[in-house]
Formats: C-alpha cells, sequence, structure tokens
C-alpha cells in the first residue's frame, strides 16, 4: 500500500458519510409527509400521540443528520499530506490487526478489497494509539496492535 491508498480511505470515509446523510435525510422527508398525511386523516387522542412521536423521531433524525454533517466536516479539514512520523488524527495505519483509519468513528470501510477501520480519536483504541510510532505495540481490550506503518 502506500500513500494513495490513503486518499482512496478518506474519499471512501467520506462518501460513506455522505450516503448516510443521504439515507437520513430521506427517512426525515419520509416522516414529514407522513406527519402532513396523518394530520390530515386522523382525530383525537390517537392523533395526537403520533403527530408526537413522529415530531420526536423528526428531531432525533434533525440530530443525526447535524451530526453526520460534523463528521464530514471533520473530515475534510484533515491534512492528509502530514507526516510527523508518529500516529495523529488523518493517519492511517497498517497494524497486526488490519488497517486503522484514524479520524472520525465510521466503522468498516472497504477500499480497494481492503477492510479499514475508521475509528475516532476519542474512541479507546484511537485515544491509546495516537502518539504512537512505527513498531511500538498498544493494547485495548485485551487485543494487541503492533504498528507496523504509518501514512
Amino acid at each position: 500500500m502506500n500513500l494513495d491508498f490513503k486518499y482512496l480511505v478518506h474519499e471512501a470515509c467520506v462518501a460513506a458519510v455522505d450516503e448516510k446523510i443521504s439515507l437520513m435525510k430521506q427517512e426525515l422527508h419520509s416522516l414529514i409527509k407522513d406527519g402532513n398525511n396523518e394530520s390530515k386523516s386522523s382525530a383525537g387522542d390517537k392523533h395526537e400521540t403520533a403527530k408526537a412521536m413522529n415530531q420526536l423521531e423528526q428531531e432525533k433524525i434533525g440530530t443525526q443528520i447535524e451530526e453526520l454533517e460534523k463528521q464530514k466536516t471533520d473530515l475534510q479539514r484533515i491534512d492528509l499530506s502530514l507526516d510527523l512520523g508518529y500516529i495523529m488524527k488523518g493517519s492511517l495505519v497498517s497494524t497486526n490487526q488490519g488497517y486503522l483509519f484514524v479520524a472520525i468513528g465510521l466503522g468498516k470501510v472497504k477500499v480497494k478489497d481492503n477492510l479499514v477501520f475508521a475509528v475516532s480519536t476519542s474512541s479507546p483504541l484511537g485515544k491509546e494509539i495516537v502518539g504512537h510510532k512505527r513498531n511500538e505495540k498498544v493494547e485495548v481490550n485485551g487485543i494487541e496492535y503492533e504498528i507496523k506503518k504509518i501514512w
């Protein structure tokens, strides 16, 4: 793997966040549409309860969209060209456990037939691994990570 792979991982993470945002917006649109239809056809306490539940769900999804937008902004602000010899936000790391992209908590991302785990710097693994260098080892939840390469 090379530096280009790091850029592909970054692009895949941005695309994954964009896809999540799109799905959430579709769900929100559907809820708004359902809420409008409900208000035209129902009456009484049952209607008020359904309307309130719909409104709560809309607010929850709105909050999730805001969080995803923040994650996207965080990703876009990362300077991928920085290489200081140690792990920091924006580092792609090859370990004995696989690839890690230290950026946002996104989970598994598939890039060129490779699974990369996107982890946040505030996650237990992210907190532990930041600042470490090549050939060092860290242990998180009983799993040892040997740092093989950092991009």
